[in-house]
Parts: structure tokens; sequence; C-alpha cells
């Protein structure tokens, strides 16, 4: 039996630089696997929506799908809108394995890509030291990835031995701005932002612009086409042909493969060592 479809699902609007984004994850992940069928899927493009992907993959035989929402800040449930589409797909097609794997979430191994990026981007404004960081995030994301967004923000803290605050795009939580600002108060004078951020969209632009207006230091480019997300990817999707052999489907057809606290710690100390 052939390996499951797998399908890049960025979630919300995705305008030419998700797309972008998406594209070279694929492209990337096709040479690395190139027996294994990749697609994108982009909400709100008429003919390469979730809905109709998949169609024209089932109208060519393919018999199992996995989508894998590529959402950096919920953690379990996937977008409503990722759900509904999944649900529709296999309503018209009861005879087929259709899975919606748990998004990518704000994972402890994106972490070394905020370092990394931030570093660069330190480098290229030539700033030496730092007194504080704020993580920038699009969104609080489900009521797990919120937790894990803070638990982020407190590993963060621990590696670097300053002062992190959290900064949401979309008001679910205190503004770049705000996150800015309360530094300031402490005394902070020399604060980088991390983004958490899959693509230099839209949201992630206007984030940009208030931090830098607000006296970040400098802001660091988005997670992109990195290689340790093409490796979480891939667990998302392993994780959820594996529970198609099991016929294990959950009622909103989400396959939930969440790390232990176990297994978190020991990622975290790999992480802060």
């Amino acid at each position: 039996m052939s390996a499951p479809a797998l399908i890049l699902l960025p979630c919300g609007f995705t305008d030419e630089s998700t797309a972008q984004v998406a594209h070279l994850l694929r492209g990337r992940m096709q040479e690395m696997r190139p027996k294994l069928p990749i697609h994108v899927a982009l909400f709100g493009r008429t003919g390469i929506d979730p809905v109709s992907v998949a169609s024209k993959l089932i109208a060519t035989g393919t018999e199992e799908i996995v989508f894998v929402p590529l959402d950096l800040t919920r953690a379990v449930s996937p977008h409503p809108d990722a759900i509904a589409q999944v649900n529709t797909l296999r309503t018209a097609h009861p005879d087929r394995n259709i899975m919606l794997a748990r998004p990518i979430g704000p994972a402890i191994e994106l972490l070394p890509v905020l370092d990394f990026k931030l570093r660069q981007a330190l480098s290229a404004v030539h700033v030496m030291e730092l007194d504080s960081l704020v993580l920038a995030t699009s969104g609080l994301g489900d009521s797990r990835g919120a937790a894990l967004l803070s638990r982020r923000a407190r590993q963060w803290r621990n590696h670097h031995h300053l002062p992190v605050q959290l900064a949401y795009a979309d008001g679910s939580g205190p503004s770049i701005a705000t996150a800015l600002a309360a530094l300031r108060a402490q005394g902070r004078r020399a604060t980088a932002v991390g983004a958490l951020f899959l693509a230099p969209d839209a949201s992630y632009n206007s984030q940009v612009e208030s931090a830098l207006a607000a006296g970040a230091v400098v802001v660091s480019p988005p997670i992109g086409s990195d290689e340790r997300l093409l490796d979480l990817i891939m667990a998302r999707y392993a994780v959820a042909a594996l529970a198609m052999l099991d016929d294990v489907v959950g009622p909103a057809l989400i396959v939930s493969d969440v790390e232990s606290e176990e297994t978190e710690a020991l990622l975290s100390g790999e992480f802060l060592a």
C-alpha cells in the first residue's frame, strides 16, 4: 500500500508570502522523500483550496490523505476552518481515509530556530548586547497552545537569563507595544523581538513596524522553511498516518501526539544546556 498523501495547510488568510513558504517547504520535503505525494492547499484560493486539492487527488485514485496544519500557535485543535474543510471531504468521500493531524504548535524545537534568526538579525545591525526579549506570535492559539507559549517564554528567559515578554498580533493578549512598554518600565532599553511567525505576511510586517516604532532594536525574520520545521511536519504526518493503520480517528478528526511532560522536559534540557 502506498503512503498517504500529505497536504500542507497554512491556516487563516494566506497571502503570497505564506504561499511561497508553503511551496518552499513542499519542494524541500519532496527532494527528501521523492516517493511521497506532497501538496499544498491554501484557504480562499479557488482551485487550490483544501477541498479542491484533496478532491483532485481522490479523483486520481488516492485513498488516504493527511492534512498537516502549519499553525505555530495552536497545539492540539486545528483552526475551525480546517476542521470544517476536512469534515466536508469526509462527508463527500466516506470511502476514503482523510485525517487532520495536529498543528505544529509552539514546539520547543522552534526555539533554536528563533535564536539563530535573531542572532543573524542582530549581527546585521551590529548589536552586541541585549537586556530583554519579546516573543511575538500571531495569536494565543488554543488552550494548550497558550500554555505552551507561556512555557516557551519561560524557557527562553532561563536560557538567555533575560526577562521575556509575550506579545500577540491578533489582540488576544498584550500587544508588542505593550510588551515593550512593560520592559521599559523595568529599565530595559535594548530589547530584541523573536518572531514566531511562519512567513512575512501582513500580520508579521505590522508587528515589525510596531516593534521598531516602540523602540525594539531588531525583529527576527519569520521561521520560514527551516529544516527543523520540516522535521516537525513529518512527525505530525507520521503520527496521523500510523493512526490510520490503527483506525484511531477522533470525533474532531484530530490526532493528538502532544509531548508528555517527561519528553518535553528532556527536549527542554537539550535546548537549555
